[in-house]
């Protein structure tokens, strides 16, 4: 087995949260106007500014809390980290099917999953070291109060006939078309009283 210092052990798990975070933010990229201008929000609802904000700091706690873990494992991969990298994978998922793929519905199902393997990593990390289990408890805390924000504004836009436009925005277009030469080349109706003469 390859020996790592702990310092090299560090920098991996820290490489490792920030990919995820970068990977994440391609998936979140040019849609910030459908969170802010487009989705009814609750009146709770954070500022969007906030997320980067707090998941910068999430994502370090996170690496940190793990690095604690594999160290206290004697530097080899258990159970608890398995459980932790499920929950990276799923929660960087989740900003694509919100975000990219404007799926309100599947996302309430992503996060919540997100949520459960949230909970989990916190109970295992606690079983191994209280530490560990101290820094990422903020993460699971975050996780849940964003899966009760995706539900509320899944709630407030789900029938919204608008988002329509961004699940399929080429038929869209061409529904828009099809509506405007309807129009434009439709002739007016006009009624002819049964009663009027025409004289030849």
């Amino acid at each position: 087995m390859i020996q790592y210092s702990s310092l090299q052990q560090t920098i991996w798990w820290y490489l490792l949260t920030f990919l995820a975070a970068a990977i994440g933010g391609r998936g979140s990229s040019r849609s910030s106007k459908f969170y802010t201008r487009f989705l009814k929000r609750p009146r709770w609802a954070p500022p969007s500014w906030l997320f980067p904000v707090a998941w910068t700091i999430l994502y370090a706690l996170q690496a940190q809390s793990s690095y604690f873990i594999q160290v206290s494992l004697g530097g080899n991969w258990g159970f608890q980290l398995s459980v932790f990298l499920s929950f990276l994978i799923i929660s960087t998922f989740w900003t694509f099917v919100f975000f990219k793929y404007k799926r309100l519905g599947a996302s309430v199902i992503v996060i919540i999953v997100a949520f459960v393997l949230a909970v989990l990593t916190t109970i295992f990390y606690f079983q191994e070291d209280n530490l560990a289990g101290w820094l990422f408890l903020p993460t699971t805390i975050w996780v849940g109060f964003a899966s009760l924000l995706n539900i509320s504004i899944w709630r407030l836009n789900s029938t919204r006939q608008e988002l329509q436009v961004y699940h399929n925005p080429r038929q869209h277009r061409i529904q828009q078309y099809m509506d405007f030469n309807k129009q434009a080349f439709s002739l007016p109706q006009t009624s002819v009283n049964s009663d009027t003469e025409f004289n030849v």
